[in-house]
C-alpha cells in the first residue's frame, strides 16, 4: 500500500509546478559553405539570430554576467554549425587543466552547448571546448541536472581561436551524431560558460543557482527555419586488434616466459532511424578501460565502481538507471568482469532509443565465455526496458533481466537462472524543484521461494535556500539480482560458512539550509542533517545513522566542512573487523561516534590541495582517518596528483592495526592527440603495488592506437607478481 499510496500522491503533484519564460534562438540554412576558421567572417553569420545576454550562474544567480558572451547557429545537409565569441576584461591566462579530450569542464575556462533534441527536458547531448580547442561531449539523462556522461564519443569538428580580449569558438556537429526527430521543428537548448579568470559561471537561458547548469528543465527554445532531415545513411564499423604479452610470476615463480596473446574483434553502429539505434559487438575488448581508483571499504558490503565501457554507454539510463543506488536490477559491470577477473564474451547486440516522441525503449542481449579454471559457467544476459513519458518532464518505465546458465556444449541449463521484472514512476515537476520516484521489483530463481518482492520510494524538494529528502526501501530476503546490484540482504556466517538472507527496510531523510553571502569571500554556508535507518523484517532497528554537517562554500571555490556522526550496528553474528580481520567483533548491538573535518582549497589555483580527518569511536574500540589529495598543473601540458589516506583501528585490547593507501597519477597531454597517463597505487591492505601506464594516440577522430604497461608487486618485499605490455589499435570506419 506504501508504494499505491506513494504513486497516487504524486500524481498530483504537477498543478505545483510552473516553469519559467524560454529564451528564443532561431536557426536557418546555410546560403554559402561555413569554414571553421576562427574569424566568423561568412555572410550567414552576420544574417544569424544572436543568443545574448547570459545570466550568471555562479556565485549568484541574479544578475546579467560580467563577461559577454554570444553564440549563432546555423546548418547545411550534414552539419550544426555553432559560432560564439566569449569576451574577457582581464589579460591574464586563461585557465586550462589538459588538452585531453573530454577534460573537466569545471576546471578549464570553456564554452558549452547541449541540445535536447526532443525538447522533452529528459535526456540531451552535450558539446563543449575550452579556449585551447580541447573538445568534450557526453550525455545528459534523467533530466540533467548532473555532469555530462563522457565515455560517449562523436566525431565532430571544432576550432578556436585566442585574441587580446577575447576567444572565438567555431563547431561543426554532424546530424549523424545527434538523435532527433525530422518532424520537430523545435529543439530545447542551453549554452554555458565557465569563466575561471573571473570565476563566474553564466548560461543562456536562466538557470535558478540550486541547479547544476547541465539541469534540462531550464532549456531554451533552438527554432528551426524547417526541421532537419534524416542525415542519410549512418553506420560505423569499428575494429580492433589487440597484440599483448603478459606473465605470472605469483602462480609460476619458476616459469621466466611470458605469454604472448592475440586478439581481434569487431563493433557494429547502426542508426536504423535517426533516434534508434543498433550496435553490435563480436569478441569485444575491454583493455583500454581505465584502472579503477582503489577505496578502503570500511563497510560490511560490497560498493560499485562505474561503468566506463563505450559500448554500455548511449542510452545508458534505459538499463541502468532503473531502482535505486544499493538496489539495482542491472548493473553492466556484471557482464565481463567476475570478482575482478575479465571474461570473454562472445558477442552482443543492443538496440535503444526512441520509437515514438514519448517512448524509449532498449533490449540488450550478450554472451558470456565459460571460464573453467574460475569456474565460471558461459552465461547469457538479457535486459529489455521500456519508458513512456507522461506530463511534462515525467516517465513510467518498466524492465526485465534474464541471466541464463549454459554448458560448455552451450546447452541450456534449464535449472540455473536469475530473473528479474520491475515497474517504475519518476516524477519532475517542471521546475524542477520537486523529484520523485517509485520503485517495485520482483526477483525469479529456480526454487521459487517466497519474499522476492523489493519496493522503494524517494521525493526531494528543493529550494535556493533549502533542500528536503525522503526515502524508504524495502528489500525481501529472497531478492537476488545475479545481473544487478543487492548488497545487504545476505550476511556471511562464519560459524556455518555460510550465507544467510533477511529482509530489510531501509529509511532515509536529509534537510539541507543555506544562507547567502552578497559580499565577501564566502559564498555561502549552512547546516545539514542525514538520518540513514536499517529495520529487519519486524521492525526492529539494526543499524542507524545521525549526521550533523556545517558546510563554508567560498566564491574561490574552496570549501570547508565540519561533521559529527552518530552510530549504531547490531551484529547478528560475530565477525572479523574490515582492517585485515585482526580482530573479532562480538555480535551485539554497538554505538560509537566521530567527528570530522574536511575541505579543499581553491581548485583554480595551479597548486591545490583537499584535505579531510575523522576520530572517534569505532564499534568497541578508535579509529583514526586521514586523507590527503595534492594536485599541480603545468598548463597545460600536465597534472600531478598525489592522494593519500591512513587508517588506524585501535580494537579493545590496545592492539593496532594502520592501513596506508597511496595514488599518485601524471597526466602528460603533448598535443589535442597524444596522451601519457601513469597510475600508480599502493594498498597496505591487499600488499599490493600496481603500476599502470598507457600511451594514447588518437591519429584521426574516434581511432586511437594504445600502448600500455601493467605491473602488480607484492608488499613489503616488493616481489613481482605479474606483468603485462599490451598494444591495441581500434580504426573507426564510417559507411
Amino acid at each position: 500500500m506504501k508504494v499505491v499510496s506513494t504513486i497516487l500522491i504524486l500524481f498530483c503533484f504537477p498543478i505545483l509546478g510552473f516553469s519559467q519564460s524560454r529564451k528564443v534562438l532561431h536557426i536557418k540554412k546555410a546560403s554559402e559553405k561555413i569554414v571553421l576558421d576562427g574569424s566568423i567572417s561568412e555572410k550567414d553569420w552576420s544574417e544569424a539570430d544572436s543568443a545574448l545576454d547570459f545570466f550568471q550562474h555562479f556565485p549568484t544567480d541574479s544578475i546579467a554576467s560580467k563577461a559577454t558572451t554570444w553564440t549563432k547557429l546555423s546548418y547545411d545537409d550534414k552539419y550544426l554549425y555553432v559560432a560564439a565569441k566569449c569576451n574577457d576584461f582581464l589579460k591574464s591566462k586563461y585557465v586550462i587543466s589538459s588538452l585531453r579530450r573530454d577534460h573537466g569542464f569545471i576546471g578549464n575556462d570553456a564554452y558549452g552547448i547541449y541540445f535536447d533534441t526532443f525538447d522533452d527536458k529528459t535526456n540531451a547531448i552535450a558539446f563543449g571546448v575550452n579556449a585551447y580547442g580541447a573538445q568534450r561531449d557526453g550525455l545528459f539523462s534523467n533530466g540533467g541536472g548532473q555532469s555530462a556522461n563522457t565515455i560517449w564519443d562523436a566525431a565532430w569538428e571544432s576550432k578556436t581561436k585566442i585574441y587580446e580580449d577575447h576567444y572565438i569558438v567555431e563547431m561543426a556537429i554532424p546530424f549523424k551524431w545527434l538523435r532527433y526527430s525530422s518532424a520537430k521543428d523545435q529543439w530545447g537548448i542551453n549554452i554555458v560558460r565557465n569563466n575561471l579568470k573571473i570565476n563566474e559561471q553564466s548560461a543562456w537561458n536562466k538557470i535558478p543557482l540550486n541547479f547544476n547548469v547541465s539541469s534540462l528543465a531550464f532549456t531554451g527554445i533552438l527554432k528551426w527555419d524547417k526541421p532537419p532531415q534524416k542525415a542519410g545513411q549512418n553506420i560505423s564499423i569499428i575494429p580492433y586488434v589487440n597484440f599483448g604479452t603478459k606473465r605470472d610470476y605469483y602462480s609460476n615463480p619458476s616459469n621466466g616466459k611470458f605469454k604472448r596473446e592475440f586478439n581481434f574483434g569487431v563493433d557494429a553502429k547502426i542508426a536504423l532511424t535517426s533516434s534508434f539505434n543498433m550496435e553490435l559487438t563480436v569478441n569485444p575488448d575491454f583493455s583500454q578501460v581505465e584502472v579503477d581508483r582503489q577505496q578502503i571499504n570500511l563497510t560490511r558490503f560490497s560498493i560499485q565502481f562505474p561503468e566506463q565501457r563505450n559500448f554500455f554507454i548511449e542510452n545508458q539510463d534505459l538499463f541502468s538507471s532503473f531502482g535505486f543506488r544499493q538496489i539495482r536490477p542491472f548493473f553492466s559491470r556484471r557482464i565481463g568482469i567476475e570478482n575482478g577477473n575479465l571474461i570473454p564474451i562472445y558477442g552482443g547486440i543492443r538496440l535503444n532509443g526512441k520509437v515514438t516522441n514519448k517512448t524509449r525503449v532498449g533490449l540488450l542481449n550478450m554472451q558470456t565465455a565459460a571460464v573453467n579454471s574460475l569456474n565460471v559457467l558461459s552465461q547469457n544476459f538479457l535486459v529489455a526496458s521500456i519508458q513512456r513519458q507522461i506530463f511534462k518532464r515525467s516517465n513510467i518505465n518498466a524492465i526485465f533481466v534474464n541471466k541464463q546458465a549454459f554448458s560448455g556444449k552451450s546447452e541450456l541449463i534449464a535449472n540455473q537462472f536469475n530473473r528479474i521484472g520491475g515497474l517504475e514512476f519518476f516524477y519532475q515537476s517542471p521546475n524542477n524543484a520537486l523529484i520523485a520516484k517509485a520503485t517495485t521489483m520482483q526477483s525469479f530463481s529456480p526454487i521459487q521461494y517466497g519474499d522476492a518482492l523489493t519496493h522503494m520510494s524517494f521525493i526531494r524538494y528543493q529550494k535556493p535556500q533549502f533542500e528536503i529528502e525522503w526515502n524508504h526501501e524495502y528489500v525481501g530476503k529472497n531478492v537476488i539480482a545475479e545481473a544487478g546490484f543487492v548488497n545487504r540482504n545476505s550476511v556471511f556466517n562464519r560459524f556455518t560458512n555460510g550465507v544467510e538472507r533477511f529482509a530489510y527496510w531501509r529509511f532515509e531523510e536529509f534537510a539541507q539550509f543555506w544562507h547567502f553571502s552578497e559580499k565577501g569571500s564566502l559564498q555561502k554556508h549552512g547546516p545539514s542533517l542525514y538520518l540513514d535507518r536499517y529495520l529487519d523484517s519486524q521492525f526492529k532497528l539494526t543499524d542507524n545513522l545521525y549526521r550533523f554537517n556545517y558546510l563554508f562554500n567560498f566564491r574561490s571555490t574552496a570549501i570547508l566542512e565540519f561533521q559529527f556522526k552518530m552510530n549504531y550496528t547490531k551484529l547478528k553474528y560475530s565477525t572479523s573487523d574490515p582492517f585485515g580481520g585482526f580482530s573479532i567483533l562480538d555480535s551485539g548491538a554497538y554505538n560509537y561516534t566521530s567527528l570530522n573535518v574536511s575541505g579543499n582549497t581553491d581548485r583554480r589555483a595551479v597548486f591545490s590541495y583537499g584535505y579531510g580527518a575523522e576520530y572517534g569511536d569505532y564499534f568497541n574500540g578508535k579509529r583514526l582517518s586521514l586523507k590527503a589529495d595534492f594536485n599541480y598543473r603545468f598548463q597545460p601540458y600536465a597534472n600531478l596528483s598525489f592522494d593519500y589516506s591512513l587508517e588506524r583501528l585501535t580494537a579493545a585490547d590496545e592492539t593496532e592495526n594502520l592501513i596506508h593507501l597511496f595514488g599518485s597519477k601524471i597526466d602528460l597531454t603533448f598535443s589535442k592527440a597524444l596522451f601519457f597517463t601513469t597510475f600508480l597505487q599502493y594498498n597496505t591492505l591487499a600488499n599490493n603495488f600496481n603500476i599502470n601506464s598507457r600511451l594514447q594516440w588518437r591519429y584521426k577522430p574516434l581511432s586511437d592506437l594504445f600502448l600500455v604497461y601493467t605491473d602488480d608487486y607484492n608488499t613489503p618485499k616488493i616481489g613481482i607478481k605479474n606483468r603485462a605490455f599490451i598494444l591495441k589499435w581500434v580504426y573507426w570506419f564510417s559507411v
